[in-house]
Order: structure tokens, then sequence, then C-alpha cells
């Protein structure tokens, strides 16, 4: 769902589908449900299933982890000159910002946080609606490859009449609980009413963001040194169960 290396040179603009039969070509399996291999990798699923249901995506995933992380680095975390959870604050928000944008719209990978920030961030404040790429690829892409962000961001904490302002540097000023609180509003007021209401075209979205990375994942695992490997069962006490639930392999 996220951003990977091992896409081909124009991948991020094709439409999903395109990427999807481009990704199973190039890892040799069949983009199909029932396609199987050497491993199975992530969840089974049933002809005529969801993948994931909707509702385990809002409840598990975006209601659960993502705002559970959000209010644990929001609150938990004192404020500080270095290691305040700023970064990675502003991280968990993009990234949901990218995943509501996969669920509420077809458009290519790089375009889903603009597109999220335009139709429903701008309508918690309108400046967000000017920002969605410079989130994008100065922020979150700044971030994610050097834990930095990119010239002409710059990220705060607890600063709340600075956020969405301009520094001397005219630099976008980002203030992390100030962004927390208003993707929360967006998503409560705007995305998951929408998402509610649209739960047939949301699951066709969905079915095809795990089959993509069913895809992926099937042709990086694949290459293991399985031997070499030691499985495990679950211990049934785990804090960070991951949505994909895997059953142990016979």
């Amino acid at each position: 769902m996220g951003e990977s290396s091992t896409e081909q040179p124009g991948d991020a603009g094709k439409p999903l589908d395109a990427r999807v039969v481009a990704a199973s070509a190039a890892a040799g399996v069949a983009a199909s449900a029932g396609a199987s291999s050497a491993h199975a990798i992530g969840l089974a699923q049933p002809e005529g299933k969801p993948t994931i249901p909707v509702s385990s995506v809002l409840t598990n995933l975006i209601e659960g982890y993502l705002f559970k992380d959000l209010e644990s680095m929001a609150t938990e975390i004192q404020a500080k000159e270095i290691g305040a959870c700023s970064y990675p604050m502003v991280m968990a928000v993009l990234s949901g910002s990218e995943l509501l944008g996969a669920m509420t719209g077809d458009v290519a990978q790089d375009d889903r946080i603009e597109m999220y920030w335009k139709t429903y961030m701008a309508k918690v404040n309108p400046l967000y609606g000017y920002l969605g790429k410079i989130a994008s690829q100065l922020a979150r892409n700044g971030i994610a490859h050097t834990y930095f962000t990119h010239l002409g961001v710059l990220v705060v904490r607890g600063d709340s009449h600075r956020h969405l302002t301009l520094s001397e540097a005219e630099e976008v000023i980002f203030d992390c609980l100030e962004l927390d609180k208003d993707f929360r509003v967006c998503y409560e007021a705007h995305a998951r009413p929408y998402i509610l209401s649209h739960v047939d075209d949301v699951q066709r979205r969905v079915d095809e963001l795990v089959r993509y990375d069913r895809i992926k994942a099937q042709s990086l695992i694949d290459q293991l040194p399985f031997d070499q490997f030691r499985q495990t069962l679950p211990s049934g006490n785990e804090l960070a169960t991951p949505l994909h639930v895997r059953s142990p392999k016979s």
C-alpha cells in the first residue's frame, strides 16, 4: 500500500488495475484471487468474499492502530527539543491520508494524499487543499527516505498558532498536534460517512490494494531460503497483531 523500490519505472502513475497486472507479470504469478505459489502469503480469500471487510479496515486499522498510535504519541510523549515524536506523528497522518485516499478515490498512488487533502481535509481548513502535494512530496517522502523533511516544510509541536503558516524562510509549518486533531475531525465528519455510504466501491478498492500487496509480497518472500528461517506459532498474547492475520503453514 505504500512506497516500494520494487515497482518498475512509471508504475506509480498507472491505474491500480494496470499496476496489478504488471506486478503479476513481473512476479511470474497469476493475478487471480485463486493464484497459488510455493508459500501462501497473507489472508486466504474464499471465493466471492472480500479480502478484508471495509468495517475491519475502519475499526482495526484506522480507528485502532492508527488513531491509538497517534493518541499515544500525542498524550504520552513529553514535549522536548528532540525526541518528541513530531515526525512520526506527521508520518502517521500522511500514511493514513494515503490509505483513505486509496479507499475514497480511483487515483494513482502518488496522487492519493493530494486528492484526500483537496477533497476532505480542505473541508476542515481550506488551506489543506493547497498543501497535499507539499505534504506528500516534501514531508512524507522526506521523512520516509531520510527521516527529515525536505526543504520547504517545518514540523513543530505544541505551537498551534503557527500551524499552516509560513516561516521566515517561507517554509510551510505543520504543528503535529494540530495536524492530528484536524485529521481526526476530517475522518469522523467527512471521510467515514462517505465510506459507509459507498461500501461497495470502497470494498472494491480495498480488494485491489490487498491483491496488489499480496503479489508484491509473494515475489519477494518466495526468494527467501526458507530452510534458514525458524517458523513460530502465534503465542496468543501479541500486542501488535497485524491486520493481515496469517495462519501457520503446514
